[in-house]
């Protein structure tokens, strides 16, 4: 079992909190987090390119000119791809990107990340994530206390008040753990997590 110390949002200690080993991996899988990340970014590409084929072009079907005795090449139809204005042969067409990700595959992705920053000590817990005003400075004040450049902000229902605040920040970003994925991880140095999410991932990785 993992015992990790947990701070209030002022920055003093008040407490520890556990987490079991059966929901963390004991040594790094790249593969698996690998494909999940592939797997996110796949999804984020629409697929909605088209271009038209020579039977989806308007126009005549008319043969532009005869066959023999013309001393042109020989010719078909004006949609013909070969000629300015006719259809695209072997054209992208629309088409989804998604690649499927098996669930045991995901777990085990997410579960390698969370120890990896177990590990290196980028993972912190608090009891919450509430401001009494949405103010950019609290997060940027909570940053500075607790030393950190990059952030992820996790909470099982964060207030408006903590969105508003978070929300015009670069390097700093709120979401809730049931949104949680190895992309949005790895996307920020540091993991700021609280008690509840904790343990709302924990179930997550045992079921």
């Amino acid at each position: 079992m993992v015992v990790l110390k947990k701070k209030k949002i002022t920055g003093e200690e008040s407490g520890e909190v556990s987490f079991k080993d059966e929901a963390l991996q004991k040594k790094e899988r790249p593969f698996e987090v690998q494909q999940v990340v592939r797997a996110f970014l796949a999804s984020q590409h629409r697929g909605t390119h088209k271009t038209k084929t020579r039977s989806e072009v308007k126009g005549s079907r008319r043969k532009l000119f005869k066959q023999k005795g013309t001393g042109n090449a020989r010719a078909g139809d004006a949609k013909s791809p070969l000629r300015r204005h006719g259809g695209v042969a072997f054209g992208p067409v629309v088409r989804s990107y998604d690649l499927k990700v098996n669930k045991k595959v995901r777990k085990i992705a997410l579960s390698s990340v969370l120890a990896q920053y177990i590990r290196e000590k980028k993972m912190h817990v608090l009891d919450s994530l509430e401001f009494n005003i949405p103010k950019t400075k609290e997060v940027s004040k909570l940053m500075k206390t607790m030393e950190l450049d990059k952030a992820l902000f996790v909470s099982h229902d964060f207030s408006l008040n903590f969105e508003l605040a978070c929300r015009n920040l670069p390097n700093a970003k709120c979401i809730l753990d049931s949104s949680l994925g190895v992309y949005e991880i790895l996307k920020f140095s540091n993991l700021v997590i609280t008690e509840r999410a904790l343990k709302n991932i924990e179930s997550r990785l045992l079921v």
